[in-house]
């Protein structure tokens, strides 16, 4: 496959984009086209009573965390919980934006900072959507730069594979150490077969080929995106005025990366912290609490980001970034 220069452009709307790769059909099959087919299915009025669903479970999941909540260990610290958006956020954009170029660059692309950083933003802000929308977004953007759809769906997903498989790992290992070591060889066990999962996934997309410097800097990518995630809710609990341990907020952070696996809610909205709230008394943290600084790591983050976002769709700049279902319409 032919590499697109550094500098190239993301075509503006209505400029035919790039042909399919041979050999390559338009709709993928397995489990990538079912995912096309039920976004499809779903559109409308589904999607509407969906994101319902999903903001009635998110704001009564909250209000139960809240009503129930213990003691404060200390006075709520604003200071703190204000660094969740003002350092939590941008850091998830710049996780986020790197991810992308690593997917991109497994593909044969080089993909500019400020063009990731873009995608990042938007991709993150269409996971309201129900079905994985930065799945959605992100292979959109590879598919215009000359990718064959099946492979920018089956390369993305296989990093969000990867992104679960590392979570667990990372909360296993920290389990085994200082918290409880039966919980953590399972978890760890199982993020290692999650993420020889990924791996093969990568290994038989079309146009890949996987070496051992680039399954290092994926599992790299993937360790800064969890600790990022686990460090704003250790920012979440603190401001919360608790003080749980990092073996507690790793073990926390696995909530969001399944919760986000959850195709048919909005980013997981309300399941994420369902999950929370069941995790945490696992690891020693009462569940309101947990889902209580879950919830709020959320609301915290989609004030920036959702501002950041307006903002580059009012300005165009993502108006050349098309949902992949609507490439196929």
């Amino acid at each position: 496959m032919t590499q697109p220069p550094a500098h190239t452009e993301v075509p503006p709307p209505g400029r035919t984009g790039p042909r399919q790769e041979a050999g390559e059909p338009a709709t993928p099959g397995g489990v990538l086209g079912r995912l096309l087919r039920y976004r499809s299915a779903v559109a409308g009025v589904g999607e509407r009573r969906l994101l319902l669903v999903a903001v009635v479970l998110f704001v009564v999941a909250s209000a139960v965390g809240v009503a129930n909540l213990p003691p404060l260990e200390t006075d709520v610290r604003w200071p703190v919980l204000l660094l969740l958006p003002l350092l939590g956020v941008p850091a998830t954009v710049a996780t986020n934006a790197w991810e992308y170029r690593v997917t991109a660059g497994l593909l044969g692309h080089r993909i500019p900072p400020a063009e990731a950083a873009r995608v990042s933003v938007l991709s993150t802000a269409a996971n309201l959507l129900p079905i994985p929308g930065a799945v959605l977004v992100r292979s959109g953007a590879l598919r215009q730069r000359g990718t064959g759809l099946g492979s920018a769906l089956s390369v993305t997903t296989a990093i969000g594979i990867a992104w679960v498989g590392v979570n667990a790992v990372l909360a296993g290992a920290l389990q085994v150490v200082a918290g409880e070591p039966p919980l953590g060889a399972a978890l760890l066990a199982g993020g290692l077969v999650v993420c020889a999962l990924a791996g093969l996934l990568a290994a038989r997309t079309r146009g890949v080929v996987l070496h051992r410097s680039d399954v290092g800097t994926v599992l790299l990518v993937e360790v800064v995106a969890v600790l990022v995630a686990a460090g704003r809710l250790q920012l979440a609990l603190w401001g919360l005025g608790y003080s749980p341990d990092a073996a507690q907020s790793l073990a926390l952070s696995l909530a969001g990366s399944l919760g986000s696996a959850v195709g048919f809610l909005p980013a997981g909205l309300g399941v994420r912290e369902v999950l929370a709230a069941g995790i945490g008394p696992i690891v020693g943290l009462p569940a309101a609490v947990s889902l209580v600084a879950t919830a709020m790591d959320r609301v915290l983050g989609l004030v920036v980001l959702a501002g950041i976002a307006g903002v580059l769709v009012a300005t165009g700049a993502g108006a050349t970034l098309r949902p992949v279902d609507e490439e196929l319409a």
